[in-house]
């Protein structure tokens, strides 16, 4: 399996990710709405992707506003090129594993960023203890099965199928197998 631009994995389920300016794009914005003001905040952020779910990692640590935010609402916006996920489920991995395959997407997706040493901020530090939100976009996987003919809307048993497929928390708890649980191989810095 090798990894798309946007650190989609092909080989794995119909992603999210179908849209040719989502699959390009270097960044995302995030949208959360203020947990005192009732504002919109939108941030401009690196992103890692994994079948339904969307990884970024709060660099300055759980006090950052966009991460306090998400997590105080449980939702957030995303916008990646022309596609946009709205009330998307926003919530922090807290699960070992699934932070480990976090930091494993985000190693292959930004090979050549080495850190901040403005910040303190180290590369393994940033993919492997920094906080992480993971956004599930999967409310919209199983309208882009059906979209692209993977699922007939009469057929109930594929839809259903789909949705448990593309339940959010379907994978909490389970370990990795491998000290690479994306399967992306070595991470090629010289890219």
């Amino acid at each position: 399996m090798e990894p798309t631009r946007a650190g989609v994995i092909t080989g794995h389920i119909a992603h999210p990710l179908h849209d040719a300016s989502a699959a390009e794009a270097d960044c995302c914005y995030l949208t959360t709405i203020g947990r005192r003001s009732g504002r919109p905040h939108e941030v401009e952020i690196w992103f890692g992707a994994f079948r339904d779910t969307i990884y970024i990692v709060s660099g300055n640590g759980p006090t950052a506003d966009w991460y306090r935010n998400a997590l105080a609402i449980g939702t957030a916006d995303v916008r990646i090129g022309a596609e946009t996920w709205t009330d998307a489920e926003a919530r922090a991995v807290t699960n070992a594993g699934e932070r480990e395959l976090a930091g494993w997407v985000l190693a292959h997706r930004y090979p050549m960023w080495q850190g901040d040493a403005e910040i303190g901020l180290t590369r393994d530090d940033w993919c492997f203890t920094c906080p992480v939100l993971a956004i599930e976009l999967a409310p919209n996987a199983q309208a882009f099965e059906r979209a692209s003919g993977r699922i007939d809307a009469g057929d109930s048993t594929a839809a259903e199928e789909a949705a448990y497929r593309h339940r959010p928390g379907r994978n909490r708890g389970r370990q990795p197998a491998s000290t690479d649980p994306a399967g992306l191989g070595p991470i090629d810095t010289d890219a």
